[in-house]
Parts: C-alpha cells; structure tokens; sequence
C-alpha cells in the first residue's frame, strides 16, 4: 500500500467531516420539511425580480414562501403561495394558489435572478386582447389578429431567445401550468371564451423549443378539447406548429360573423399541422401578411367528425345532416389555398367520398371578402338508393330541382355517382353563389313518377346528370304500366331562375290499348278526349310522350304543355259503325295540349281510306273529329250501301276523289262535310243543265247529317265546273229517303234558275219537279238524247221514260235553250211521267224574241184508249224546229204538226209547213250540186230558197221515220220525196223528184192536154228523179238526167227503174 503525505491525509479527512456535516444537516433539513413546510419569506423579492423582471407594467404580489418536500424528480421545492400577477392596464391577470419554481444557475453566475423551472398549478387567467380594429369593420378582424399574434410571438421569442441572454426569460428551461383556467376577451370584438384544464410544457432543448398547451374551450353546449404543440428550431428560425382537437365544429373557427357564408356545424375531431418561417417574416416585417405565402408554409389537416349539420340558410328545411366523416387535406402557404382530397363522408346511411379545393380564402380570411373566394366541391358516391338523394344533396342549392327528386325519385340505386359544386362571388348578390354544378349518377332499377296521376316509370336504367341549372335524366329503359320505355329523357332545367321547369320525354313501346289507357291517365284524358275506349283498339304502336311545365305545387292540366307521337301497327278499331271495323297497317298519331292529329291508310268494309284527324280540346263543341279521304266508285258506293239512283250509272260514270270532315256531335249526330273531286267521273244531270266528261275539272260539296249511321238530311251541296255551279240542300223521311231536293241557285253561261224536287214513296214512289227562274238551258239534256240515240243504233228498244218514276215537272222561265242558239221566250211548261209508260203528257207554250205574237204551242195528252195526241203550233217554224232540235236551217214559216202515239209504241202523223225559207242544208246543196243546179244552190248559199207548202205524211216506228208523198214547193223549185230515214244510224233511203222553177212548171202542167201529157205526178214538166242513200253525213244522191224533159209516162218508167217503187 502506498502510503500519502500528512497534508493529504488532513486534507482529505476535512472534505470526508465537510461531506458528513452537509449530510447530516440534509438529513436535518428534509426532516424538519418532512415535519411541514419551511417558511423562506426572504425569498420573496427575489422571486418577483426572477418572474417579473422589475417590469414597471406589470405588478406582482406573494403571499408567503415556502420550502416543500414533495414527490418528484426534485423532492424539495421552493413554493409561493397565493401568487397575483396582474397587467396595470388589466388586460392580463393570473392568479395562481400555488407556483414552484428553481433559480438558474448560470444567470447567478451573470449576477442576474432568473427562474431555471417554472410550475404553476390551477392558476386562473384573464387575458383581454385588443387588436385596434372596430368591431364593425370586419373585413380587418383576421388581419388585425395575425399582426398581434405575430408580434406577440415575436416578443416572446425575444424574450425567450436572447442571444445576449438579457432576459430572465431566457433562462428558463421548462415552465409547467396544470389545470388552469382561462378567459380569454377579445375587446374590440366583445368575444369571450372560456377554458377549463388548461396544461402548458414548456421545454428548452439544446436546438430548439417545445410548447405544448391543452385544454378544454367552454362552449356552453359541450366542452372542446384542444390541444397546441410547438417546436421551434432555433438554428432554422422555424416553427412547426400542430393543433389537435375533438368535439370542435367547424364554424367555431370559419364563422366569421358574415351572415352570407354558410354554416357548418358538424363536431369534428382533427390535427392540423404547419410551419412558420421567422427568418421571412424578419425579412419582411414591414408588410408580413402579403408575404404569407412564403411565411407559413402547407397547412396539413386531418379531420373526422359527424353527427351534425351544414346549413345553407337559416331556414331548418335546408339543413344537411352530416352521419360521419373523415378528411385530410392541406391549405396552400399563404392561407390563400384550401385543398381536401378523399374525405369520406356518411350522411343519411350512405358513403360518400368528398375533395374540396378553394382559393382566394386569404383575402376572405384577412379582409372578409367573398372577392376572389372560390370554391370547389367534389362528392362522389359509389351506390346510394334513388330516395336518398334528397337527403345528402343540399336542399339550399335548388330547392325546386331538390323537391322534384324527393317527391318522384322513389325507388331503386344510383351508381357512380359524381357531383362537383363550384362556388364563386357574385357581386350583384354581393355573396357566395353556386356559380356551377356538375354531376352524374348511373340509375339502377329506380322508379320515378313524374306528374300526379300519371302511372310510375318502374325498373328504370340510365344515366343522371346534374348541373346548376338543369338536371338532365336519360332513361335507357324501363316499363309503365304496360308501356315498355326503351328511351327516355328527363330534363329539370331554369333551375337557377326564378321559375324552374320540367320537360319529359318518353319513347315506350306496347300495345295501342296499353298506349292509350297511358295516355287517358289524369290530368291527360286524352283517350276520353279523343272519343276512343281504349279496349276498343287493338294492335301494337311505339309511342312518345312529351311533357313540359312549371314545378310548382298545385299543377292544373291547363298549365301542362303536352306532345305526344304515337306509329300505330297493324291496328283494329272495333264497331265503328254498324258493327264494322276499322283496319289500317299503320296510323300516325300526334297529341298536344290543344288537340290531336291522326293521319294515315285505313280499311272500313272493304273500303281503302286515308285518314286524317285534326281536333282540338279547347272549347270544343262536339265528342270527336275526323277528316277521311278515299276513292268512290261503284265497287266502293256497293260497299256502302249508297244505292240512289242520282248518284250511279246513268247519271254518275267513273269515281270521285273524297275528303270528308267528319263531327260528331255532343248529341251523337254525325255531321260530313264532303268534298269530292269528279275530275275523274263523267257526270250527266242533264235536266238540270249539268253535264261534265272525265278529266274535266268539277267539284262536289255537301254537307250531310247522320242520326245513329243514318242519313238524316243534307243541309247542302253544291255542284261546280268551271263554267257552271249549282246549290242546294236535302231533306230525308224518317226512313232516311230523300223528300225534297231543294236546288236554291243554278248558274250557268245560259242557266240562271231554281228547281224544287220532292218525292214521296206512297202508294207509290213519285217526283214533283219545279223548275223556274230567269233562264234555263237544256242543251247537256238535248245533246244527251241526241247521242244516246246514235249510240243505240242496234237496239230496237225505244222505250224513252217508261223505266222512270211517275213524275211532274214543272218549267216557268224567261228563257228556255234547247239549242245554242234560239231560246224560247216567257216559257211555261208541264209534263208527267209514268212508270210504265214513259212521257204521258206535256204542255208547252212560249214566243221567240221580243214579238209576244210569235208562238210555240205544245201538246200531248193522253186518250182513254191509251193513245196520245200531239198538237205542234207555230207561227215561227224555223224557231221551233230548232227549238224541237228537230231541224236547224228553216227560217219563219207557220208550222202545225198533228200525230198519234199508239199503244203499240207507233207515231202516225202530219205536218204542214208554210211559207218559209232554207238555208246551208249540205243533204240539198249536195243533191243541187248532183242537178247542176248551181244557180238554185247560190241562192241556197246566200239569202236561202223561199218555199210556200210543206205537207209530210209519217210514220215513226223503231227508231225509223217514215215519209210517203211528201212535197215541198216554192217559185224556185219543188221536191217530192218517199222514204225512210233512221235516226240511231242516221242512214237515208230516199228518192223523189227535184222540179225547177216549180211554178211554171206546174202552170204549164195544168194546161189541158199539154199538162196530161206531159206533167208528171207532181204537176210539174220539167223535173227529175233523184235517189239519196247511205249516211246523213256523206249520202249516195243519184241524178236520172233522162227523166227532165220526158213526157209523164216515161218519167215514171224510168224512175222506176232508178230508184224503184214509191215505197
């Protein structure tokens, strides 16, 4: 063992009794604490100089000082009691029941007090705030509280972090407060908020300083935790920031007293993260807040909450119930950008998946201002269920369009759906407007109603697009009450206007009697409408349906803009009438709110149509209307039952092109009103002065009335060409036979008169025919009869009227034409037929021109043996045998022609002409010209042949007139004539003798002897036999030139030889 000096030894002795005196004293001392506390009052000054720091501001008092032991790191503690430390302004007081505190070391080495460790436990604080703003000028709160907490922060920083080590604040390590309580004023604003178990820990570490507060915001309704941690890096001159908290909601931080900007609240659990650049805002001192961007760096948030509302108006039916969500986002340096990627969010049931990405909120931060404010939020749903909508889509951004979706979203899934909100400013509004809305949704078997009544669109699929002002559905597919809907469309537009709109659009396909129920469905009707049962129809249509109005409550039908187009196939309208059906391949059908239109080809009883259906719904006066168009010929009049003997063969030949508008009326009648084009038709109302060939253009109009399919009257027609019309009207029996024909107006180039026609039908069908007026032409009837005639040349039947009804007529006009170019004038006359008989009586009486004493006088009259006498008298027989259009090219002349008509159907007669002229006959100017008798034939050329006697035996049977002895003589010449002439084949079979000169020639013939033996039968001397054979038209005339100066017996040989026997 080394041995040590004796100093050593001492010296060591005295440090080990040193050591064992400061022991035991220790002992000592934690004893006597053990025992209870020491009182250190001493100490007092020194720890007001160590925690105020003789700052004249503030005012420091300490009820007593004490040495404790206590349980911690640090068994022994220097406590003050009963601590007050108050601001002379008040604007920051604490008091504290009890503070511990240690004194720094290395400040007593500098000569300066200095606390090491500060612990305060349940202080009471009261910290009033004043940032120099007027509290009504809050576009400068925000502004105005970052530059105080800035500068706070800078103070304390100061302070805190001294390079020259000035402050005793700079001393201190750690500083603890427990369970504090804290009010916290903000004057100029006159808020005051309240915390409970406030904590603050503060560390000083080698590089850096570390701050962490918690506590609990009094809010009345429930308590907010919150929790701040910082950590300074001394070296960077940065500040990491995190702020915590839990049952915080939202607009205990945005709610910045603007009453424009939405609400949200929602409690909310969350950490929010940040740093904070000192250096830059040291750089940049003088104008911070334009230099936040590059200041405060990202704002790092993460959030989730529920169980709470977003309101978007003060009015609780905006309200939107938030279930649950979770966020994360970061607002941009600055504070000028706040962007929320995939938060999810539960509201209703349903998930939803949320971003939200706003810019401009520095300025609406520091100055209140919506200017720049822009916002942009994103949901995006993966299934929901259609009813829901309404829950999780915010009522406040169209409530119109929110309701619809409520009210008529009823059933099935959305998926996929995506929804982006643009918020901006609108300075009109002056605040935060839904500037556009955009968004989607697939629609899975969803049932949507649409208008009250109406049947609902089940299993619906497609596609759902969503933007501010309208919302646009596109159905794929679906069914509604047996329509099969294979597209469709729902369109809510105006939506960001005052009034808001619907428009639908529905394509389906069924069958016509599905189609139709669908479409008689309230507030429609329009099957009733249209006077249709829809069990009545058959067949299969595709069908689109249009609707458009106003959403609103309280809808009438009058407000619903309606289109429908329907393509009926293979269709069937039972019992139409009289139990037939109406059949068509294919219909056109179009509806809208002011009536319908049906067009298309249809069959009814075998008859080809074209339909057309034009009605309207408004003041309407009848059940229903129809426009029809068809062919009617004598297939298609046998069809219909339209067996009048006036609208067939002989009367009517060929067809009509018919458009008939049909009514019916609210008492059931049925009202026609035809048009009918007989262009095509070959028509011959002759009596009437109405004749037309086919392709000549002509026109039917009538107007007729059905009681129960049948006719009940004509209220009228007319008949028109282009030179002629005529107009009147129908009466019908009970039996719907025509009584009355009533023609009120006949006009024509020749025709200006009126005909009454009543029939009656017992004991036996009979016409009465009053025809009067100024004028009445008969050519057409006359021309009809002419060629008739002509064409019946082989039938021997000459039976005239005898097939026609007994009838009367009546003629009474100024002029009558039979010709075109002679009337007969102040014309009055009957005549009667009888079925079975034909013509049995007439009465003829009238003058020519204005000589009253020129006559026509006609009758035929029946006997009681069944024969009939007819009496022509004529003081102007030129007149009257044109007028008889029996011949044309007599003038003047006294006429009286006397016959019978036998029973036997044989006309015997006389007539006697005298004292008349010819002119321009061809049959005579060609049988001159034969004679080379030219000086006669320019006389017949020029002022016409004068003739004194006509006398004509004749027998007209068969169609054949018969002459036998007839003569014709004048100055001039003379004619005999025998023979035949037929009027259907107008072929001749004449011979006689031609005489010039006739009156010397018959003077000379009545000398004795000489006449005896010279004059032939006709008493003439110089004459020829002539023969005519052949055709009116080109006739066969043989000249015997032999016979002109032959005595009487040789001229009668050789006529016999020319032409026969005088048969």
């Amino acid at each position: 063992m080394k041995k040590i000096s004796g100093k050593a030894y001492f010296f060591k002795k005295t440090v080990d009794y040193i050591g064992v005196g400061l022991l035991l004293f220790l002992l000592y001392m934690l004893w006597i604490l053990y025992k209870g506390p020491l009182s250190v009052d001493f100490l007092k000054p020194y720890i007001i100089q160590a925690l105020n720091s003789q700052d004249t501001e503030y005012s420091m008092n300490i009820g007593k000082v004490n040495l404790e032991l206590v349980r911690s790191i640090q068994p022994v503690k220097i406590i003050a009691k009963d601590v007050v430390l108050r601001k002379n302004d008040d604007k920051f007081s604490i008091q504290a029941p009890s503070l511990s505190l240690s004194f720094s070391v290395r400040a007593l080495l500098k000569g300066i007090i200095a606390p090491s460790n500060v612990s305060v436990e349940k202080p009471k604080m009261a910290i009033f705030t004043t940032y120099g703003v007027d509290k009504e000028k809050t576009n400068e709160v925000n502004k105005k509280k970052v530059e105080y907490y800035i500068d706070w922060y800078e103070g304390f920083l100061e302070r805190f972090n001294s390079d020259e080590m000035i402050y005793p604040e700079s001393f201190i390590n750690k500083i603890e407060v427990n369970h504090a309580e804290v009010e916290f004023h903000e004057v100029d604003l006159g808020r005051k908020q309240s915390f409970k178990e406030v904590n603050v820990d503060f560390n000083r570490n080698i590089a850096d300083l570390e701050l962490a507060i918690s506590g609990l915001l009094d809010k009345s309704d429930r308590l907010v935790t919150l929790g701040l941690k910082g950590d300074y890096n001394i070296l960077k001159n940065k500040l990491n920031l995190d702020f915590v908290f839990s049952d915080f909601e939202v607009s205990d931080f945005l709610n910045t007293g603007n009453e424009n900007i939405l609400r949200i609240d929602v409690p909310i659990d969350g950490k929010i993260s940040t740093k904070i650049d000192f250096a830059k805002i040291i750089d940049n001192k003088e104008d911070v807040l334009e230099h936040l961007d590059t200041i405060v760096g990202n704002i790092d948030f993460k959030v989730n909450g529920g169980d709470g509302q977003v309101i978007f108006n003060n009015q609780e039916k905006f309200n939107y119930d938030i279930d649950s969500f979770v966020l994360e986002g970061n607002i941009a340096g600055g504070l000028d950008a706040v962007i929320i990627n995939n938060a999810d969010f539960e509201t209703a049931g349903q998930k939803t998946r949320l971003s939200l990405d706003v810019s401009g909120y520095k300025k609406y931060f520091f100055e209140n201002s919506l200017a720049d404010l822009k916002i942009i939020f994103t949901s995006e749903i993966e299934k929901f269920k259609l009813a829901d909508l309404s829950k999780f889509w915010p009522r406040y951004l169209a409530e119109p369009a929110w309701q619809w979706c409520k009210d008529h979203l009823i059933g099935g899934q959305a998926q996929n759906g995506k929804f982006v909100f643009k918020f901006n400013y609108d300075e009109n509004k002056n605040n935060l407007s839904l500037s556009s809305l955009d968004g989607m949704a697939d629609l899975i078997d969803g049932d949507l109603t649409y208008l009250e009544g109406m049947p609902v669109v089940n299993h619906v699929y497609g596609v759902a697009k969503f933007n501010n002002s309208s919302i646009d559905i596109d159905i794929d597919k679906g069914v509604s009450d047996g329509v099969l809907v294979n597209k469709g469309r729902v369109l809510l537009y105006d939506l960001n206007k005052e009034h808001s709109y619907i428009d639908i659009r529905i394509d389906g396909n069924s069958s016509v009697a599905d189609a139709l129920k669908f479409i008689d469905n309230p507030p429609l009707n329009f099957a009733s409408g249209m006077g249709i049962n829809p069990q009545d129809v058959l067949g299969d249509v595709d069908i689109q349906l249009g609707l458009n109005f106003e959403l609103h409550r309280n809808l009438t039908a009058q407000e619903i803009n309606v289109d429908v187009k329907a393509d009926l196939k293979d269709v069937r309208i039972k019992n139409i009438v009289d139990n037939k059906d109406l059949t068509a391949d294919k219909l056109n059908v179009e509806v809208n709110s002011k009536g319908f239109i049906v067009i298309g080809d249809a069959m009814f009883d075998k008859v080809n149509l074209n339909l057309f259906i034009n009605e309207t719904f408004a003041n309407k006066t009848y059940k229903s209307k129809a426009k029809i168009s068809f062919k009617l010929n004598d297939e298609v009049k046998k069809q219909l039952g339209i067996d009048s003997s006036i609208l067939n063969p002989p009367y009517i030949n060929g067809y009509a092109d018919i458009t008939s508008d049909i009514t019916v009326l609210n008492n059931d009648t049925i009202v026609l009103d035809v048009n009918a084009d007989i262009t095509n038709a070959q028509i011959d109302y002759s009596f009437l002065g109405f004749k037309k060939d086919k392709g000549q253009k002509g026109n039917i109009k009538t107007t007729i009335e059905l009681e129960q399919t049948k006719v009940r009257s004509v209220p009228s027609f007319s008949l028109t060409k282009d030179d002629f019309s005529l107009n009147g009207n129908l009466k019908l029996d009970n039996h719907g036979r025509i009584k009355e024909i009533d023609i009120t107006d006949i006009k024509g180039p020749k025709t200006s008169a009126a005909a009454k026609i009543d029939i009656s039908y017992a004991p036996k069908k009979k016409a009465k025919i009053n025809i009067s007026g100024n004028s009445y032409d008969l050519n057409t009837l006359f021309d009809k009869k002419e060629k008739a005639r002509k064409e019946s040349s082989k039938s021997s039947d000459d039976s005239g009227f005898k097939n026609a009804i007994d009838s009367e007529i009546f003629i009474a006009v100024n002029s009558l034409w039979t010709n075109p170019d002679t009337p007969i004038k102040n014309f009055a006359g009957s005549a009667i037929i009888k079925n079975g008989i034909g013509l049995d009586q007439i009465h003829m009486v009238g003058n020519y021109g204005t000589d009253k004493s020129i006559k026509l006088k006609l009758d035929y009259v029946p006997k009681p043996s069944g024969e009939h006498i007819l009496s022509i008298d004529s003081n102007n027989a030129g007149s009257t045998l044109r007028v008889l259009r029996l011949y044309e090219n007599m003038h003047g002349g006294i006429l009286k022609i006397e016959g019978k008509h036998s029973q036997d159907n044989d006309f015997i007669g006389h007539a006697k002409i005298r004292d008349f002229s010819i002119k321009n006959t061809p049959l005579l100017a060609k049988l001159l010209t034969v004679a080379s008798f030219s000086g006669i034939l320019d006389l017949l050329r020029g002022e016409g042949i004068y003739f004194s006697h006509f006398d004509a035996p004749f027998e007209y049977t068969n169609k054949t007139l018969k002459i036998k002895e007839a003569k014709m003589f004048g100055n001039v010449i003379g004619f005999t004539t025998n023979g035949s002439y037929n009027v259907s084949s107008e072929q001749l079979n004449l011979k006689g003798i031609i005489s010039p000169a006739y009156s010397l020639n018959s003077f000379i013939g009545k000398i004795p002897f000489v006449g005896s033996v010279l004059a032939g039968k006709d008493g003439t001397v110089i004459a020829a036999n002539y023969t005519i054979d052949g055709s009116l038209s080109d006739p066969q005339i043989a000249i015997n030139p032999l016979s002109m100066f032959s005595p009487n017996s040789l001229k009668d040989l050789l006529s016999s030889a020319f032409g026969g026997s005088d048969e």
